[in-house]
């Protein structure tokens, strides 16, 4: 979703302490509730009227051939509403995967022009993967998937995955929107994944054409590149570059296609002073990170990498507004195809404002120029998306109130029934009268045809979320299993390994079979950000096909950094009102080992993988004071060694290594984000894997810790790495 920057510093007081901290879940009711807000200022003969109330935190919508509506939730619900019995229905139920924190979580949906035939629906989020934690803030990925509805019901096996690989590194600027076009293609949307509070190496991104991040995508749908796509590569047509239509996006939310030219309007949220609509030609860049709007940013241009972008290059923005110094933060809409509004308002463009709360409306010339823009509806509320329906009125969804929205026209303005897509825009007159609404009516059609027999995609070795040596070689293994758990023939198995950095992507291997084998490349040079070079990791692509089916699964494998620090580990706990002298392991702390040994499954136990060298315990654990947690993982050195571990921590921590204690300090302090070490305790490593236990005791404030293996001289051991598994 789109609370970004402006939204969080500058919403009124009591949504500001609810969605102040980086990385909170989203409330799932308003605060002040809709009765407290001001009401809506609707044009004269429009009314407004609640279709369904008591909805958590919907979040997009679309149509139904037979006119029912089709609902997003953040979470992961999918449902049917039927405008007429006032009924819903479950569609599917996508929660265990989808990674609702912050700004993430199922973000869109959309249905196949043929739906009618086929049931196929798209649906847009960011996944938690194997055991990562749920709902995590750490890195994650986003991907676009195809599911099957068969009598108004999708099964979870029906899954294919049409685009993946989107690293979401921060929780802000997910993926965002997905439309088809007339010809049967899709546009998709994705955000930065950036800070939004800081200027950040990671928005630069936007500006990179091997990644996914901040452009708009243009698919067959299928996931294949559209070949008239401006980037396309016909030596390696999978590649991103080749799949882009537009770069340089900041958070580009929501976005229309112009009935007409096809074109995509979106509406980029912006950083501090500027929102912007922007119509998406083939091979535009709208500049950011270098460029908010038509502006520059002081902040941005220092880096190299806006050396190359310039005035000259970047595309004007159809319509941009500022903040005024107040929240904004804009949400495209959909386009009047007529039938319910006043004639004169056909062809217009309606857009929102999430954070301000009201609806705008555009007048577009022949040429789809934006010319004229006004409030239409003020305080109408925080709108995550709206459409126009087949009756020719509008629908919205309220994310905070969690209503579904009809603003419609009873008046007495003409209106011409709705027949036929616009034609052309039509420029408002000074007074118009109505006539008639279009009538909803059901069509019926045959079931879509069974579905193609699903597949199991897995990747057996290595362990996700493990890191490793520059220069080791690493074997990925994989199978996929068909119908009746049958194994799919080992050459029907393809993958896809790149090395994905900040900036770039780069192929290290492909190949078929059972197995592939890649050398994990070496550090980034020096200079390059910090924050790129931290979220730098191997991309690794399983694909399988069998029975007329495809499906992939995906998983990242992870340099050691430089700084040393340990990114993979196991989280155990909470334990309330324990203190760090409780041993509260079973077995006892000195034998405690993972995956082995078993828990209480009352016990939360969650296998992350940080960007950060800052272990957040508050980020996956709760309450986030009066508690103690674990962390534990295993670190590999190739020969027997005497070392020193950096350590620090708030508050207390204990330190077991290979079921010895080696460190315990009660001390509160705070923990940097640099790399100094506040302690030093000496270890004795064997050779080959060694178990590190870590006990962290939390009263009030920050609950972090980090940790890492150094040499006795105090250098970074570099053959050391850390592992969730061991092999």
């Amino acid at each position: 979703m789109l609370l970004g920057r402006k939204l969080f510093r500058r919403l009124p007081l009591l949504l500001v302490l609810m969605l102040s901290v980086a990385g909170l879940f989203m409330p799932t009711r308003p605060t002040p509730t809709q009765a407290q807000l001001p009401t809506p200022k609707l044009p004269e003969g429009f009314k407004l009227d609640v279709l369904a109330d008591q909805i958590k935190q919907p979040i997009a919508l679309t149509f139904l051939p037979d006119g029912r509506v089709l609902l997003a939730e953040k979470d992961g619900a999918i449902r049917i509403f039927d405008l007429a019995t006032k009924q819903n229905k479950l569609v599917i139920d996508l929660g265990p995967e989808v990674n609702g924190a912050a700004e993430r979580g199922l973000m869109d949906i959309t249905i196949d022009p043929n739906y009618a035939q086929n049931g196929y629906l798209y649906a847009l989020y960011t996944y938690d993967f194997g055991k990562q934690a749920e709902d995590g803030v750490q890195l994650r990925s986003g991907r676009l998937t195809r599911y099957t509805v068969i009598s108004d019901v999708a099964a979870l096996d029906s899954a294919f995955n049409l685009l993946d690989g989107y690293q979401s590194d921060l929780p802000y600027h997910a993926p965002g929107a997905v439309r088809f076009a007339k010809d049967g293609t899709l546009f998709v949307s994705f955000g930065d994944s950036s800070d939004p509070y800081t200027p950040n190496d990671l928005s630069l991104r936007a500006q990179a054409l091997d990644l996914l991040h901040g452009k708009l995508i243009h698919i067959n749908a299928d996931g294949s590149a559209v070949t008239s796509n401006p980037f396309y590569d016909p030596r390696r047509p999978d590649s991103v570059r080749s799949k882009i239509w537009a770069t340089g996006l900041r958070n580009p939310f929501r976005f229309a296609i112009h009935p007409d030219s096809q074109l995509p309007y979106i509406g980029n949220v912006g950083w501090s002073k500027y929102e912007a609509v922007l119509r998406a030609t083939a091979g535009a860049n709208f500049g950011w990170p270098c460029f908010e709007s038509d502006h520059d940013l002081p902040e941005f241009q220092v880096r190299y990498v806006c050396e190359g972008v310039t005035q000259d290059i970047v595309s004007r923005v159809a319509y941009s507004y500022t903040h005024n110094g107040g929240a904004a933060s804009v949400i495209g809409g959909d386009f009047n195809p007529g039938g319910n509004f006043p004639d004169a308002l056909r062809g217009n463009y309606f857009f929102a404002d999430f954070s301000s709360r009201y609806l705008q409306r555009a007048e577009l010339d022949a040429s789809g120029n934006i010319t004229t823009v006004e409030n239409f509806v003020p305080d109408i509320g925080f709108l995550t998306d709206m459409k126009f329906g087949p009756d020719g009125a509008m629908y919205a969804v309220d994310y905070f109130a969690g209503l579904l929205l009809k603003l419609s026209y009873t008046g007495t303005l003409p209106v011409t029934p709705l027949v036929a897509p616009l034609a052309a825009p039509i420029s408002v007159a000074a007074t118009l009268p109505v006539t008639s609404t279009a009538v909803l009516t059901p069509t019926t059609s045959a079931p879509p045809p069974a579905p193609p027999p699903s597949l199991a995609v897995i990747i057996e070795s290595p362990e996700r979320d493990h890191t490793f040596a520059t220069g080791q070689v690493i074997t990925i293994t994989g199978k996929a299993l068909g119908a009746g758990g049958q194994a799919v023939p080992a050459e029907q198995l393809s993958w896809d390994v790149a090395w994905v950095t900040g900036l770039s992507q780069r192929t290290l291997a492909r190949g078929s079979g059972p197995s592939i084998s890649i050398v994990m490349p070496a550090a980034d040079p020096a200079g390059f950000p910090t924050q790129m070079s931290e979220s730098s990791y191997v991309s690794v692509t399983l694909t399988a096909e069998a029975s007329g089916n495809r499906a992939s699964t995906h998983m990242a494998l992870h340099p050691a950094q430089a700084d040393g620090y340990i990114r993979s580990w196991w989280l155990v706990g909470g334990y309330f009102n324990k203190l760090l002298a409780d041993d509260v392991l079973p077995g006892g702390e000195a034998s405690f080992k993972l995956p082995d040994d078993a828990l209480d499954p009352s016990v939360s136990v969650k296998r992350i993988y940080s960007l950060s060298r800052r272990i957040d315990l508050a980020s996956y654990i709760q309450p986030p004071e009066h508690n103690i947690a674990y962390a534990f993982t295993w670190i590999h050195v190739p020969t027997a060694r005497q070392a020193l571990l950096g350590l620090n921590s708030d508050d207390g921590i204990a330190v077991w290594v290979n079921g010895a204690e080696v460190w315990r300090n009660s001390v509160s302090r705070y923990v940097p984000y640099d790399t100094r070490d506040m302690d030093l305790p000496a270890v004795a490593l064997k050779q080959g894997w060694n178990a590190v236990l870590v006990k962290v005791e939390q009263n009030v404030g920050d609950w972090v810790f980090k940790a890492r293996v150094l040499n006795t001289n105090g250098s970074v051991m570099r053959d050391a790495v850390a592992a969730t598994t061991p092999d």
